[in-house]
């Protein structure tokens, strides 16, 4: 089980990366050119793609947050304490 724990970490640490890089150069390219294509057709346009990018861009950076997290999480050895059940049986 161990096994299937650490392989899962492994591959959504390597799917969180790859969506981070996909996510950080999307939102650039549409901040900087797209954005400006639409400023120029017109400003309610404009206005309306960049809050639409900026909420979009939050919402999967929350995404990939979570995928890092759970992936540290399942990658992490646990470590069993025993000496709390040894100092019970000493009283």
């Amino acid at each position: 089980m161990n096994i299937l724990k650490k392989i899962a970490g492994a591959i959504l640490f390597v799917l969180a990366i790859i969506l981070s890089i996909g996510t950080l150069l999307n939102f650039i390219s549409a901040i900087l050119i797209k954005s400006a294509k639409e400023f120029q057709k017109a400003l309610a346009i404009g206005i309306g793609f960049l809050s639409a990018t900026i909420v979009f861009t939050f919402l999967l950076v929350l995404l990939i947050r979570f995928m890092f997290k759970l992936s540290l999480r399942l990658l992490r050895n646990k470590q069993v304490d025993n000496d709390p059940l040894e100092e019970i049986g000493k009283l």
